[in-house]
């Protein structure tokens, strides 16, 4: 794998993140998932192209019901790590895992407010949401009635001759 191929991993979506996920020592499939803002099929898929581009490398540890794998960088991968956490990505990377699982327990909390709010369970469990005003007969306006295609040409027919003849009138009173 050359350099094209690893440029080319690094600009895919969560690619960085993983590589410093896993520099940092987060090691199972599951630490990894937990930390970065991809979905699981996403992590799954950008740890084979890191270990397709030698990142990455993967080992398996026993356990109780089986085999674990684990993750870890390779000398090349622990090289580009270096280098994310030299220019200061890796905490800029760490900010924004964090803001976003702020902004996810904000609005987790707004979902609880609004599921706990009895006047909106009342407006949206009304057949007809309280959206309308009680008295809305004092707004009643009339629909407009729109015109037929036939009567839209016939004014636009009237007002035509209408403004040749406002023409031809100033015309005859200018001679």
């Amino acid at each position: 794998m050359g350099l094209a191929d690893l440029d080319e991993f690094l600009q895919r979506k969560g690619a960085i993140e993983v590589i410093v996920e896993v520099g940092s020592g987060s090691s199972t499939f599951n630490d990894i998932e937990e930390a970065v803002l991809i979905s699981s099929s996403t992590t799954s898929t950008r740890l084979k192209e890191g270990i397709d581009v030698d990142l990455i490398t993967v080992s398996a540890r026993p356990i109780e019901n089986g085999t674990q794998k684990r993750y870890s960088l390779t000398e090349k991968g622990e090289r580009v790590f270096d280098w994310i956490k030299e220019i200061g990505l890796s905490p800029l990377i760490r900010k924004i895992q964090r803001i976003h699982r702020e902004r996810d327990q904000k609005i987790e909390t707004l979902r609880d407010r609004i599921s706990r709010d009895k006047s909106l369970k009342q407006q949206y469990s009304e057949p007809n949401p309280g959206w309308e005003d009680p008295d809305e007969s004092q707004y009643d306006i009339p629909p407009k009635e729109i015109p037929s295609k036939e009567e839209r040409r016939h004014n636009r027919l009237q007002a035509d001759l209408i403004e040749r003849t406002e023409d031809t009138d100033t015309e005859e009173d200018g001679v």
